[in-house]
């Protein structure tokens, strides 16, 4: 298996796998939270670069998607997903596991536009890879201030990839693809509860991406209203959001807002998964199986 590594810059963590870069992680004060420069074996991104990390002749819609990230429409009433304020890192903390993993530990701060802080986080970033897959598991344990929190019903959030445009699905001919566990495709995915979302893009992107590969996003069931509903687009987003449901359309009465008393937190954990070639349903089925079974509860 590639050997991992971690090297700070000045403005980003750099996962390395033996020579290649893995993903970088901005963790600057300054600037959000973000996944960037994610990629399969062979140096492959599978994220689309704007606005962090544009790259010549990628699409430039929607400039709030920021490679893989976290946040939420609706935070004591803030919309932090397309809104002013943001998620900032203040503290982060790196380890080489003995079993290989890359880890990077982040102390974070969710804030209004005035920069007041609506809620803490402790997130975990863990990196695995294999000759032919790369795995990045992100814990995140939310954590209420003295005023306690209202996470509002919206369905802009909350784990979130915007991927590569040859990830995107360009009328009825396009080679690429998208598909839940519980079966919809494409258009059809949007606010739909799966356990777990993949892409498959198509065989040359607009990027260039030279042969298929398949990016999943797989839900932890024990994450609060499992399984989520879903923000997954044509375009390339894929948002697994515990905290949409009247957002999507659902009934008004029955809102998944969350209610948090005073420092009071909430876990949840996610998989991105990154694999050459194209995987079939009952392949992504038992990779989420695996990962239900085999990764601990926060």
């Amino acid at each position: 298996a590639p050997v991992l590594g971690l090297r700070s810059e000045a403005r980003a963590i750099v996962v390395v796998a033996d020579d290649e870069t893995f993903a970088r992680i901005a963790l600057h004060g300054d600037e959000r939270v973000c996944l960037t420069n994610l990629r399969a074996p062979g140096e492959r991104d599978v994220l689309r670069g704007y606005p962090v990390a544009p790259r010549v002749g990628e699409s430039v819609d929607h400039p709030e998607h920021i490679g893989a990230w976290t946040s939420h429409g609706s935070i004591d009433g803030h919309d932090l997903w397309s809104g002013d304020g943001g998620v900032f890192a203040t503290a982060h903390s790196l380890r080489l596991a003995r079993d290989g993993a890359a880890i990077v530990k982040a102390r974070i701060e969710w804030r209004d536009a005035e920069r007041a802080v609506l809620l803490s986080e402790n997130r975990t970033y863990t990196f695995r890879a294999t000759n032919e897959r790369r795995i990045v598991d992100v814990e995140h344990v939310l954590a209420a201030n003295g005023g306690g929190l209202v996470i509002g019903d919206s369905a802009f959030g909350f784990f979130a990839l915007r991927l590569a445009d040859a990830f995107q699905i360009r009328g009825a001919d396009a080679s690429a693809r998208s598909f839940s566990s519980m079966g919809a495709r494409g258009s059809e995915l949007w606010g739909e509860p799966a356990r777990w979302v993949a892409g498959v893009a198509g065989v040359i992107g607009a990027d260039g991406m030279p042969a298929r590969v398949t990016v999943c996003v797989l839900d932890h069931p024990d994450n609060l209203h499992h399984p989520p509903r879903w923000n997954a687009r044509r375009h390339g987003l894929i948002a697994a959001n515990p905290f949409g449901r009247v957002g999507f359309g659902g009934d008004p009465e029955n809102p998944a807002t969350v209610l948090l008393d005073a420092y009071e937190t909430l876990a949840l954990q996610y998989r991105v998964l990154v694999v050459p070639g194209e995987l079939a349903y009952g392949e992504i089925d038992e990779l989420w199986t695996d990962y239900a079974t085999s990764s601990a509860p926060l």
